[in-house]
């Protein structure tokens, strides 16, 4: 492999970062009532970090809908997986909050099915999306859109996007 390369590109991905949008994104935030995110595979473990600095060094109150495994199999055996986050919104979310979706590809179909249901809530959805932003993008107040990133690269801008925004909260 070769790493300098690697770097290079992840330093191209990095400088797309539209601040504008972080900013935004931050702002829209501090507005809420409460935040919920979503993502699958690594954009979970993001979306549970993102929480994580949220609640724990911003004071937001905030949850991660991948969080609760037994609350999700449960979801995604008895009804369908393409339902894990959306069921959990249908109860918790009112239009004073707002989801954070993550996503490499903006094209998993429960992460779309979240940005729906808070759309039809009437609250706010910020994406975290590469590639092309894939439908998520169509369905997102605030889209942050890491343009032609590839999963792995997208990933390790998310995190750094995601710490961007706590930071922000914290800050103001």
């Amino acid at each position: 492999m070769d790493y300098q390369a690697y770097y290079g590109r992840y330093i191209d991905v990095v400088n797309s970062i539209d601040l504008d949008d972080v900013d935004k994104a931050v702002q829209t935030i501090k507005q809420a009532r409460q935040v919920f995110v979503c993502g699958n595979g690594g954009s979970s473990a993001i979306a549970s970090h993102l929480v994580n600095d949220l609640v724990k060094i911003a004071g937001v109150r905030a949850v991660s809908l991948t969080d609760n495994i037994p609350l999700i199999t449960a979801i995604a055996n008895d009804i369908h997986y393409s339902e894990i986050f959306d069921w959990q919104l249908k109860r918790s979310m009112t239009k004073e909050d707002v989801l954070v979706c993550i996503s490499g590809s903006g094209m998993s179909e429960n992460v779309l099915r979240a940005a729906y249901e808070a759309t039809r809530i009437g609250a706010r959805v910020i994406t975290l999306t590469g590639a092309d932003g894939g439908k998520l993008y169509d369905w997102s107040d605030v889209p942050i859109l890491l343009m032609g990133a590839k999963m792995t690269l997208a990933e390790s801008a998310f995190s750094f996007i995601c710490h961007m925004i706590a930071e922000g909260v914290i800050d103001e």
